[in-house]
């Protein structure tokens, strides 16, 4: 089947299941990466007037981070915005499959962990609703190998879903290096967490522009383990690295 031959079944597809259930949500087929001839031709035909959210699978070449995918991200909501018929704006972006091998091109378990938690992230400051790691067992993607035993891949996800929960991404604080991540939450408690990673090699960073003087931060590193924080005059000062770590901010702390 050539592009012409996919695009007119993906309209004669929408369109039926449109007439038949209404309410239906409709979303593309994702491409293997986000390949922008076939993606412009796609969203061009006048599909975007069925379809609830646009798919596709992010993956990356060899070894490049997951915060490289908000170019694509960008260029592809460019396209939506574009053709995106009136009245029916913000139709959302979808990671449907995406994941690292630990395996195929020799990433550490320990890179390969790092990347599984920054994708979700990465995936959230972009606003994506729905990020699908691929995949749960196997020798290369996996979370855990064939026989279960979890990777370290698994124990930090399982970190990030248990620090984060209850939490709400309100934005990224801006810093002096752009390699350098520091996502703060809020809860419905209105507590403060904050989740920080570098892209560069690990350095510590003086939070003395956006996060107000601290004392008693609770800190834990990405795979579970209790940290000591530090602070210079008053000033939270985080030791950043490949792998997330999650600060938990004194109750009663105000940031703008």
């Amino acid at each position: 089947m050539n592009v012409e031959q996919y695009i007119a079944l993906a309209m004669a597809t929408s369109k039926a299941i449109r007439a038949v259930v209404p309410n239906a949500v409709i979303v593309s087929g994702g491409t293997s990466h986000v390949t922008f001839p076939f993606l412009g031709a796609l969203l061009a035909s006048g599909v975007m007037e069925y379809l609830d959210a646009v798919s596709v699978h992010p993956y990356r070449e060899g070894l490049m981070s997951p915060e490289t995918a908000i170019y694509d991200y960008k260029k592809l909501r460019g396209l939506i915005d574009t053709y995106s018929p009136t009245g029916k704006k913000n139709i959302p972006i979808i990671n449907s499959e995406w994941g690292y091998s630990s395996n195929d091109v020799d990433i550490p378990l320990e890179l390969h962990a790092a990347y599984a938690v920054r994708m979700q992230l990465a995936d959230l400051i972009n606003n994506i609703p729905l990020s699908v790691w691929y995949d749960w067992k196997s020798l290369g993607n996996g979370l855990v190998s064939p026989d279960l035993k979890p990777k370290t891949a698994y124990t930090a996800i399982q970190t990030m879903n248990m620090q984060l929960k209850g939490f709400t991404f309100l934005h990224r604080i801006e810093l002096n290096n752009d390699d350098d991540y520091v996502l703060l939450f809020r809860n419905d408690k209105d507590e403060y967490k904050i989740s920080a990673w570098t892209m560069d090699q690990t350095h510590s960073v003086v939070m003395d522009k956006n996060i107000p003087k601290v004392t008693g931060a609770i800190a834990m590193d990405g795979v579970g383990n209790v940290i000591n924080l530090k602070t210079e005059q008053g000033w939270l000062v985080l030791d950043l690295n490949e792998l997330p770590q999650y600060i938990n901010l004194p109750t009663g702390i105000r940031i703008k």
